[in-house]
């Protein structure tokens, strides 16, 4: 922008003259012919000659209007200043001390309402200061010391009602402050050098008390309490160095307690009660340093156990025992570290036996008997580390054997199924899942075997024409049921191969009573049933 210079003084016809005004220098013009900077000045004279010194800045909008003007003293801003808005209206007003903002500073937006007020000491902000909305309503309100926060703290929202009140402290807050929304109160504070150190008040919406508690360095400390408009008291909880220590209690809706026990430092102690809303008990337990330690009760109505248990370090340890509602056995449990581990039992509501085992590990292991309503044995199974190992038998109500399986690692080796008359319906040898020989009979014993390609029998007789052997082949290996009868047809041993090798030997005592089971006979994983009482 093209500006032109001129030198303008006004007043005054001599160099040194001390009863007119300063003379006036423009030093700036805008192109349209109007001055854009000025300056006041005064002429020294010395033995050295005459010299010129600024004393005010004068500084103007294109429109003419002033933008600013500015004392100047020892060539720096000194004393007043004033600036304005380009139609006029103030903008700001303060002081310069030495080159730095001083004392009082008002700041006005373009409609000349006020924006913030400052107060300064050295340019640092040090005293009054405010800031406004945009409709002149004060904002917040409060004190500096050297640049940092220290006195009162008012703040309000846009129609003049209290947000807040507090104190400040090198910056940080202290003292008691106060919250509100729309003129209600919702929460007290007291601080100590910027850590909450005294009671702490939060109300609700209708300005009713809500938590009431108390702070020490920065910490919940002492009694607490929680409230509700429904029950009044909703809980009351004792901390020490911001941790439970102590009481705690806390209600249901209706007023009943729902919970009561005790801490220390932080951690579960002793017994602690749970209740349901009818203020019945709904559990018992015991805890030592914040671990469960000792029995357990869990109730159905406050009085009427429904589950008693034992913990050791936090993890069940011992005997679980549930219970039905009229108080006779459901079951009985045994754990070791969290885990089931040794015998169990279920009954049924009647009283009567169910199922009984063993675990091992949280897995079932070694002998597992289960039952009929009518306590007829319905069931028995060898189990090891989770896995079908040994016999399994299946039982009919009237208590005939229907099915007899052995199981190798839980995969099954061969599976035996009888006729109500304990005759043979069918019998199944396994490689692992696949069945690699199947027999089938009638209930009166006539096989209905579908014959199998490459599959051949070799058998012999009695002289009284009754069969002695028989056996089936594949590739002149034995592959499947090999039989041995007495003279008159009384099953003596029962062998199932698999390709030559021999998997299961089971041999009887007398007719109809078989003595010994052996699965993989002569081998490392042999494994021998007998003698032979698994319904026992």
């Amino acid at each position: 922008m093209d500006f032109r210079s001129s030198v303008v003084i006004i007043g005054c016809f001599g160099l040194i003259y001390t009863g007119c005004s300063p003379p006036i220098q423009t030093l700036e013009i805008y192109n349209n012919g109007r001055p854009k900077l000025v300056h006041e000045y005064k002429v020294i004279s010395s033995s050295l000659g005459t010299d010129s010194i600024t004393v005010k800045l004068i500084k103007y909008y294109r429109n003419g209007m002033k933008h600013y003007q500015q004392e100047i003293m020892n060539n720096q801003p000194n004393g007043k200043y004033y600036s304005w808005h380009p139609t006029g209206v103030m903008f700001a007003k303060g002081k310069y001390l030495n080159g730095k903002l001083s004392d009082k500073w008002t700041w006005w937006g373009k409609d000349g309402l006020p924006d913030s007020i400052r107060t300064f000491r050295k340019e640092m902000l040090y005293g009054e200061y405010i800031d406004y909305f945009g409709n002149g309503k004060p904002h917040k309100l409060m004190e500096y010391v050297e640049n940092k926060k220290y006195g009162y703290y008012k703040e309000f929202d846009e129609k003049g009602k209290k947000i807040s009140i507090g104190e400040y402290r090198n910056d940080i807050p202290h003292g008691h402050w106060i919250w509100w929304k729309n003129r209600i109160k919702t929460r007290e504070l007291t601080y100590e050098n910027g850590l909450k150190n005294g009671p702490f008040r939060i109300y609700d919406k209708l300005g009713k008390k809500k938590i009431i508690g108390q702070y020490k360095n920065d910490k919940k400390d002492g009694e607490w309490n929680w409230f509700s408009d429904q029950k009044g008291l909703d809980s009351l909880i004792v901390y020490n160095n911001n941790q439970y220590n102590g009481e705690y209690n806390i209600w249901h809706a209706n007023g009943n307690q729902a919970v009561k026990g005790d801490y220390n430092n932080g951690l579960k102690n002793g017994e602690w009660k749970w209740f349901n809303k009818k203020g019945q008990k709904d559990s018992i337990k015991i805890y030592d340093t914040g671990q469960l330690f000792g029995f357990a009760t869990i109730y159905y109505d406050g009085r009427q156990p429904r589950e008693i248990m034992h913990y050791v370090n936090n993890k069940l340890h011992g005997k679980m025992t549930s219970f039905y509602r009229d108080g006779t056995t459901e079951s009985e449990i045994t754990f070791a570290n969290g885990l089931r581990s040794g015998s169990y039992k279920y009954w049924d509501s009647e009283g009567n036996i169910e199922e009984k085992g063993a675990y091992l590990k949280d897995k079932l292991h070694g002998l597992v008997l289960r039952w009929y309503t009518t306590e007829q044995l319905s069931s028995t199974a060898m189990f090891s580390s989770g896995k079908l190992q040994g016999l399994m038998r299946i039982f009919s109500p009237s208590g005939s054997t229907m099915k007899e399986g052995y199981y190798f690692e839980g995969l099954p080796v061969v599976i035996f199924e009888y006729y109500e008359n304990g005759r043979f319906r069918r019998i199944l040898a396994y490689r692992g899942n696949e069945i690699i020989q199947e027999k089938v009979w009638t209930a009166i014993g006539v096989e209905i075997t579908t014959p199998v390609l490459g599959i051949r029998t070799k058998s012999n007789v009695h002289s009284n024409g009754n069969p002695s052997y028989e056996c089936t082949y594949k590739n002149n290996n034995k592959h499947g049921i090999e039989w041995n009868w007495g003279e008159y047809f009384d099953l003596q041993s029962l062998n199932i191969y698999d390709q030559g090798s021999l998997v299961l030997k089971r041999t009887w005592a007398e007719p109809g009573i078989p003595k010994e089971d052996i699965l993989f006979p002569g081998i490392s994983k042999q494994v021998i049933i007998g003698p032979y009482s698994s319904a026992d």
